[in-house]
């Protein structure tokens, strides 16, 4: 009996008042044991020496479990599966919160743990606790969380009811619950799972439909009530088979469940350290309609917003508005009013009554939070990110609320301005909206309706704001600047930009890529750029051709060139010399002169039109050189081969006369007229005769022949 292991799990019946516990966990030679026999959770301590004197006297014993059924969770039915499932997943839950003990669970204090996990697999408290009893009581044996009869060794058969279920009702209507009816109602539930728009009730008229209906004179006529359930009977059948949970995300999104639904027991501030320190950004489409800058007659479109807005404070501190919606160029352009100087961004778009102190910026943020829009996760903006040395956070999609802040300053805006912009072309969420019909503002009053948004919103009161009792004694007021103001006080800014710094920041908001170097110029996709003031890189311009294949120790090409673009303007690139110093490349007029002030987007377009005719074109260049070669062949292969070998001698004699002969081939006459004419011959007088007037009242006359037309001729000639 010395040798007796007491172990976790063991069963020990106390003979003094017949009670059975169960150890549930062994610390300091302290054994925790709950008492099996009753449904609370009724906990006893007791020391490992006890035990086992215990035992040795006989006032305890080892009981062994005789129950040793083994299940296969694939044999049960999909319900009592799901069932068990929930269960199992509610357990792993509680033993990381409150094991090994479980004191936690009886203590009368709120467990925020406890209550998530309710949330979470749609359980009452009475269930949950039934649920973790049974769990230690058993000994943490997976076969606690099913109802033994529901086991498939058992020889369990539904329950098969005698009368309608439910209280009396006033009415004849519904039937018994039978297998037929368990059938229908599965086919209901099903329906409700597979379609996201039905109702519960455009289910139950469906099966009843299908299961209890008659065809006659193909239309489909419902039995009476009193021979098919009651939407009532398939709603309560629905509920035990689905958790508000399910019913929640199938109707839904599992996303979109727990973005309304996950609890929220901190607040996003607490991680701000200082102002500055974490930033919320997002982008919207606004609901307004905007007509063309250039031709006020042309409607253009809604506007997108990017906004960027501070954690500590609640300060909006920077904003863009384009018509760039998940683009590197909008949000190039927010970055840019991030850093950029606000007064003279209020000079540039005319903004009157400007306050530059209740619009806080130019600073570097230690970590960006946004969505995860093609825009926010781009490589382009990674490395931009990188660059400034900035955390990008990519949050869950569909899940606004966990950047809220941001959101919740896209709701002001459009709550702001909707009422001033009702007949000023604002949509309105309805079927009569006439917001094209009463569209009138262009993007440059959509810019002046930010500018002037921000600095409401920046130094507007709110009692919403939370501020500390350390603000409050130093008269911290709860608007967004005021909080700002204090932060910066107290902890500093947060990586400033100083306008020494500007130029290299904006530099590293520009894209990355890499052109080539050749004796033409730089060269980027197909257009040619040249530099000015740098003698080393014209040196390698000079030696491109010997250095065609060559590459560093780093393994890069001699003849490749980091460079930075601005993607709303092709006529400039920019790279770093040997030096450090930026440079800048200006487009070569001469060869691209028809690209200049474009944008890389209408460039691209361009040079991607090309690419496709290329490759469209292909086939076509390799068939026509294919009939080029047949066509080649029929001409060669005709022509017979010389006898003997050709002379050479005499060489300047023919091809004088090939030459004359090839020319009189070549003639004008032949392009004139299709035949050309013979040239007349002098003949007889009878020929002359023939061109004089045929009047037969004229009197013929003998001309004389000329000299040169007879058969005498002068000395002169034959001397020649």
């Amino acid at each position: 009996m010395e040798n007796i292991e007491i172990k976790v799990g063991m069963l020990l019946a106390i003979t003094s008042d017949n009670t059975m516990w169960r150890i549930i966990c062994i610390i300091n030679k302290i054994c925790r044991m709950i008492n099996t026999s009753g449904s609370k959770l009724d906990f006893m301590d007791i020391t490992y020496t006890d035990i086992r004197q215990g035992i040795i006297s006989g006032q305890v014993k080892i009981i062994t479990d005789e129950d040793l059924t083994v299940f296969d969770i694939d044999t049960l039915s999909p319900c009592v599966k799901a069932d068990f499932l929930k269960k199992r997943e509610f357990i792993r839950d509680i033993d990381k919160a409150f094991a090994p003990t479980y004191e936690m669970l009886k203590q009368h204090i709120r467990k925020e743990e406890y209550e998530e996990a309710l949330l979470k697999y749609g359980l009452s408290r009475s269930t949950g606790q039934r649920v973790i009893v049974r769990w230690l009581q058993s000994g943490f044996q997976e076969k606690s969380l099913l109802n033994t009869k529901l086991l498939p060794n058992t020889d369990h058969r539904k329950y098969e009811y005698s009368r309608k279920t439910g209280r009396p009702s006033k009415s004849e209507q519904g039937i018994i619950i039978d297998e037929w009816c368990r059938m229908a109602f599965d086919y209901g539930v099903d329906l409700y799972k597979e379609k996201r728009m039905i109702t519960i009730r455009d289910c139950y008229a469906m099966l009843c439909a299908e299961y209890y209906s008659e065809n006659i004179g193909n239309r489909i006529i419902l039995l009476p009530v009193d021979q098919r359930p009651t939407e009532h009977q398939f709603r309560t059948y629905l509920n035990n088979q689905l958790t508000t949970e399910q019913k929640r995300t199938i109707k839904t999104s599992v996303e979109e469940f727990l973005n309304n639904e996950r609890l929220q027991f901190s607040s996003p501030t607490i991680e701000a350290l200082r102002p500055g320190f974490i930033i919320e950004a997002d982008a919207l489409e606004v609901d307004l309609e905007l007509v063309s800058s250039i031709d006020e007659t042309k409607i253009v479109g809604r506007p997108i917003l990017y906004m960027m807005r501070d954690i500590y404070s609640h300060c909006i501190v920077a904003f863009s508005v384009s018509f760039e919606n998940n683009s590197m160029i909008g949000l190039s352009n927010l970055m840019i009013n991030l850093f950029e100087s606000k007064k003279a961004f209020a000079e540039k778009h005319n903004i009157m009554n400007f306050n530059p102190e209740l619009w806080p910026s130019n600073f570097i943020p230690n970590e960006i939070r946004c969505d995860r829009g093609s825009d926010f996760k781009s490589k382009g903006f990674q490395e931009i990110c990188r660059e400034l040395n900035i955390n990008l956070t990519l949050e869950r999609g569909r899940m606004g609320s966990m950047k809220g802040s941001i959101e919740q300053s896209f709701r002001l805006f459009h709550q702001t301005f909707k009422a001033e912009l009702e007949n000023k072309g604002y949509i309105q969420k309805r079927y009569d909206s006439k917001h094209k019909k009463y569209a009138c503002l262009t993007i440059e009053e959509v810019i002046k309706l930010a500018t002037l948004f921000v600095l409401y919103y920046n130094g507007q009161y709110s009692k919403k704001f939370k501020i500390t009792p350390d603000m409050v004694k130093s008269g911290v007021i709860k608007t967004p600047v005021s909080i700002w103001n204090y932060g910066v006080k107290k902890w500093g800014m947060q990586n400033p930009v100083p306008e020494s710094k500007l130029k290299e920041v904006m530099y590293k908001l520009m894209i990355d890529d890499t052109a080539s170097i050749s004796k033409q110029g730089v060269c980027y996709k197909g257009l040619y750029y040249l530099p000015f003031g740098d003698a080393e890189l014209k040196e390698k311009m000079l030696l491109s051709s010997a250095n065609a294949k060559r590459r560093d120790t780093n393994g890069e090409l001699y003849n490749s060139l980091r460079i930075k673009k601005d993607p709303r303007l092709v006529n400039y690139l920019y790279y770093r010399n040997d030096d450090g110093v930026v440079m800048q490349l200006f487009l070569n007029s001469a060869k691209s002169n028809g690209f200049r002030d474009m944008t890389w987007n209408e460039y691209d377009e361009y040079y991607k039109f090309l690419k496709d005719m290329d490759r469209e074109k292909e086939p076509l260049v390799l068939q026509r050189m294919v009939d080029r070669q047949q066509n080649v062949r029929i001409i060669t292969d005709s022509v017979r081969k010389v006898i003997g070998t050709p002379s050479s001698k005499e060489i300047r004699d023919t091809r004088h006369a090939e030459k004359e002969f090839t020319n009189t081939q070549n003639s004008v006459a032949e392009r004139i007229t299709e035949t050309p004419p013979i040239a007349p011959v002098p003949s007889t007088t009878n020929e002359q005769e023939s061109s004089l007037p045929s009047q037969d009242n004229v009197e013929k006359e003998d001309y004389p022949a000329s000299p040169l037309l007879s058969d005498e001729v002068p000395d002169f000639f034959l001397k020649h």
